[in-house]
């Protein structure tokens, strides 16, 4: 009987560490996942603010001989950048309005931004 009892106290203890295993488990891969998917969320948001600025570059709004300030925010606020993105971005534009002569580093700064 005490035999009986302790053996199955021992297959309820290695159930309850399998149980505590695979939820852990569980708990790592949901974690990973949600990672993966912010990485993917945060990359893919990167590419969408790579296209904005090289379509910029291209269409010669954020040239040294052309700066289209309200065009670009229009753009801006239209895209599907995430908020700190946008925020980061109209802040730099803002600063090229403020300082057209500073439109090659705030340039550069913008590249910074969305290389990271």
């Amino acid at each position: 009987m005490v035999e009986r009892a302790t053996e199955a106290e021992s297959r309820a203890a290695e159930a309850a560490g399998e149980v505590a295993t695979a939820t852990a488990d569980d708990a790592l891969q949901a974690v990973d996942n949600g990672f993966s998917a912010a990485i993917g969320e945060t990359s893919a948001a990167l590419d969408s603010a790579r296209d904005l600025i090289d379509r910029w570059e291209s269409e010669g709004m954020l040239t040294q001989s052309g700066f289209d300030y309200d065009t670009m925010v229009a753009a801006l606020e239209d895209s599907a950048l995430n908020d700190t993105l946008r925020t980061g971005i109209l802040g730099i534009l803002e600063d090229i309005k403020a300082a057209p002569e500073t439109l090659a580093v705030q340039a550069q700064a913008l590249r910074a931004l969305i290389s990271n």
